[in-house]
């Protein structure tokens, strides 16, 4: 709702303030409601006085003023409001009557009655009898329709005549056509259908008087109160007001105006609800069970906050100068240099270092900057990354894009993973396009670049301001280019490569193809010896009796197969890949000092340390570092010695993507339990002296290898021992 101008003789809305005793007609009422040039005189925008008039009796409880904004909360019959209402009742024969407010005094407060938005009955064809009340306010005497329209949908297309809310906050995309709109809460009355129906021809007279919507008070008296009812409402509602969730065939966006920024979550000690929590307020304040029910590889989601600060923290060109600056950031490695100009990308990456000075030379000349693995160099990242890729049990990880005014650095082209657009700095403007093809929907393998005429039609656009979010599933084409007067900087975090079910079944099938092999004798027998004369391009159409013999053989085989299926296996292989990809853990340094990394050795003098032994005993309270940064798995470096396991894990890994080899160690398969036992009891803190192993020295053994391996964290910061 936009700002109100001062109130004229041609447009003006008079406030009946009155008591309960004078209120004792309808006539009486619509009197003191009505507008006169007589009464916008003695108004002004500030102040309202009671109206003045012999028969009323002024009441000890009357409103004596009304702030500007107060006032104007009230203000219900603008000329635009009017012609709203009236086209809304377009085709329905009968008269309406204005929403107007009413004054209910206080029994408690004498100085600030209650301003109570109730309507007056609205009338559709015949004239209404309208019963009076002991206490003055006209309540409607329902009436039996006599059509078939439902009494129920008929008081939702009333509400929806009278409550006409204009709320210039919301913005809504323009670009697509709107199929429906509704809050995330409250699910969409048929209001709408029921005014097209053909129930409502001019030939149909209802005389139906639907019941007020329920009644909203509050208590006018001064600003501090004003103040503290708003600051309640906040509460109430939350961090965000003015929702609008908007789906359309292919796209689905919602809108809220941000009150307040909420920061992003850190690590608290449970990894998965941790996860879950950073993703919650990567999407926020679109919810995450709907979220995986509605969009998740389907569908494309555009979240506009207006908060530009909402991410603030996570990264920005001042970081990324820094990054320049201080590390060895080099091309093609970490950083690309690009352009998109007449159709045709190009790359304009050199050899070494990539330095500061050189990089901004090119920003300025038109060239977009591509950081593809921030998290490597910047803290916020490796956290937002390393967070979410244990509630996500995948590699999650993150490209930064800084491009300058009125240029796109990449041509059309669709990704093989799961992309949440994070706009950081400035505006750009996006262009998403459906799948061309089902053998293209959620593809293993991104594209090459494409052409105007390769990419189809476009089924969204949209400028995203800093703060806002766009995600949109793998096999989606998509462009974006910054707009002519800012630069544009935005994160993409992406997620779920190579993370399907055919991978997983590539993995599970040679394996148990092999061990069918070795268990079943039907795999081990020969094949028939016409088979080539039976199959190929030039026998396609020969035998076809022989050839259905042939092909329940092979059914019948792969039913068997199925009994072979050893999905731990494949599951096993899966999260060994898993954990080569994955970020190393974030640990705040409270929990840092809680680990291996936290135990400082002193020098007594050179080449004596003080101390170097760590205090861990059966007393000493434990856990894993995190849920998902190692896995148990049998030993793969001699299938016939089974007195071992292998432990793979993330803890030591790099923060740039395959640098080093898969991190592994081994232990006792005696041992395993114990480790599996810390696992499935996380993140809860267990003595060492309750793990499920015969001897306290080996449980003791076993906790201070996996501490110095950097696998486990302990409740309390461990004391150094000197050598005895």
């Amino acid at each position: 709702m936009g700002k109100s101008s001062k109130p004229s003789s041609k447009s003006v809305s008079a406030f009946a303030v009155y008591s309960a005793e004078a209120a004792t007609t309808h006539k009486l009422k619509r009197e003191r409601a009505g507008s006169s040039p007589s009464l916008q005189e003695n108004m002004t925008p500030a102040v309202y006085h009671p109206l003045n008039d012999d028969k009323a009796k002024p009441s000890s409880s009357f409103i004596k003023s009304f702030s500007n904004k107060a006032a104007f909360s009230l203000r219900r019959a603008s000329s635009k409001r009017k012609a709203k209402h009236k086209k809304l009742l377009q085709g329905v024969s009968g008269t309406y009557q204005q929403w107007e407010p009413s004054c209910i005094p206080s029994t408690t407060n004498s100085r600030s009655p209650l301003v109570n938005f109730a309507p007056k009955p609205v009338k559709f064809g015949t004239q209404q009898h309208v019963k009076k009340s002991t206490s003055g306010i006209s309540s409607p005497k329902p009436r039996e329709s006599t059509t078939n329209i439902n009494n129920n949908e008929i008081m939702k297309f009333n509400r929806a005549a009278i409550l006409y809310k204009e709320d210039a906050s919301i913005e809504l995309s323009t670009s697509q056509s709107l199929n429906s709109c509704e809050d995330d809460d409250k699910p969409s009355t048929p209001a709408q259908q029921i005014k097209n129906s053909e129930s409502f021809a001019a030939d149909h007279l209802l005389a139906v008087e639907s019941k007020p919507p329920p009644k909203k008070k509050f208590r006018v008296e001064d600003e501090s109160i004003c103040s503290e009812n708003k600051s309640q409402i906040k509460k109430r509602k939350g961090n965000f007001t003015n929702k609008a969730n908007i789906s359309t065939g292919s796209v689905t966006t919602i809108s809220q105006k941000a009150q307040d920024i909420p920061k992003m979550p850190f690590p608290v000690g449970d990894s998965e609800n941790d996860g879950k929590e950073l993703f919650e307020w990567l999407i926020h304040p679109y919810m995450s069970h709907k979220f995986f029910k509605d969009i998740w590889e389907s569908r494309p989601l555009l979240v506009l906050r207006h908060c530009p600060r909402y991410a603030d923290g996570l990264f920005s060109t001042k970081e990324m100068n820094r990054i320049l600056n201080e590390c060895n950031v080099r091309y093609s490695v970490n950083l690309d240099v690009t352009t998109y100009q007449n159709g045709r990308r190009e790359t304009h990456n050199i050899d070494g270092r990539a330095y500061a000075p050189v990089v901004w030379d090119y920003f300025k000349n038109g060239c977009s900057i591509r950081l593809k693995n921030p998290q490597a160099f910047s803290k916020p990242v490796w956290r937002l990354c390393a967070t979410l890729q244990e509630f996500f049990k995948c590699m999650v990880g993150a490209n930064t894009y800084l491009t300058p005014p009125g240029t796109q650095g990449f041509a059309p082209h669709y990704d093989d993973i799961e992309a949440f657009v994070l706009q950081l700095e400035g505006r750009k403007e996006w262009t998403l396009y459906s799948p061309r093809s089902g053998r293209e929907t959620l593809p293993r393998h991104s594209s090459g670049n494409f052409t105007a005429e390769e990419i189809g039609d476009e089924i969204f656009t949209q400028t995203l301001e800093a703060g806002n979010l766009l995600y949109f599933p793998r096999g989606y084409i998509h462009q974006a280019k910054a707009l002519p007067d800012t630069h544009s900087l935005h994160v993409t975090i992406s997620m779920y490569q190579r993370n399907s079910w055919g991978d997983l079944l590539e993995k599970l099938l040679p394996t148990t193809l092999q061990n069918a092999i070795i268990d079943d004798v039907e795999f081990r027998k020969g094949l028939p010896l016409d088979y080539l004369s039976l199959f190929g391009e030039q026998n396609s159409d020969k035998h076809p009796d022989k050839r259905r013999a042939f092909m329940g053989k092979i059914s019948d085989l792969f039913r068997r197969l199925a009994d072979k299926v050893d999905v731990d296996a494949a599951a096993d292989e899966h999260g060994i890949n898993f954990l080569h990809d994955a970020m190393p853990p974030y640990m705040t340094q409270d929990e840092k000092s809680r680990t291996i990394h936290g135990c400082d050795v002193g020098m007594k003098s050179p080449g004596t340390p003080t101390h170097y032994i760590c205090d861990i005993d059966e007393k000493t309270r434990i856990r894993v570092l995190r849920k998902n940064a190692l896995r148990i798995v049998a030993s793969q470096n001699d299938t016939n010695d089974n007195s071992v396991v292998q432990v793979f894990h993330c803890v030591q890994n790099p923060r740039v993507y395959h640098q080093e080899e898969k991190k592994t160690f081994e232990i006792l398969r005696q041992f395993a339990p114990a480790l599996e036992f810390l696992i499935h009891k996380y993140p809860c803190y267990v003595t060492v002296g309750s793990l499920p192993l015969d001897s306290n020295e080996d449980k003791v053994n076993l906790a201070i290898s996996l501490f110095e391996k950097g696998i486990l964290v302990t409740e309390e910061k461990i004391k150094m021992l000197s050598n005895p």
